[in-house]
């Protein structure tokens, strides 16, 4: 999952934070949530918040990211298996537009 996250990382140039953040501004926000592991192959998914000044920033920034995930999980890289987008929505709070978007990825078992 380091590298899911190193994806991200380099994909946008706005902060990156495991769980919460105190920041103020456009940032992004990830959980990774273990759903099976068979010993061979696991299954996370990954919570993303997506913090942006205005929807459309939020929108960009979500393209980015699904851009470098998506291409991660059609190549098969670093143990990566299988990416999908699946579920999410769009929230606004005094810091801006939150766009969370949930992607489940398979990859080999870290065990």
């Amino acid at each position: 999952m380091v590298k899911v996250v190193d994806a991200i990382a380099k994909a946008v140039a706005v902060p990156v934070f495991p769980i919460s953040s105190s920041l103020k501004g456009e940032q992004i926000i990830y959980n990774i949530v273990p759903l099976s592991d068979d010993g061979i192959k696991q299954s996370n998914r990954l919570e993303l918040n997506i913090i942006g000044k205005t929807m459309a920033r939020a929108i960009e920034l979500d393209t980015a990211i699904r851009q470098a995930l998506l291409s991660i999980g059609d190549l098969k890289k670093n143990g990566v298996l299988d990416i999908e987008a699946n579920g999410g929505g769009t929230l606004q709070s005094e810091i801006g537009v939150h766009r969370l978007v949930n992607y489940t990825i398979l990859q080999e078992s870290e065990t």
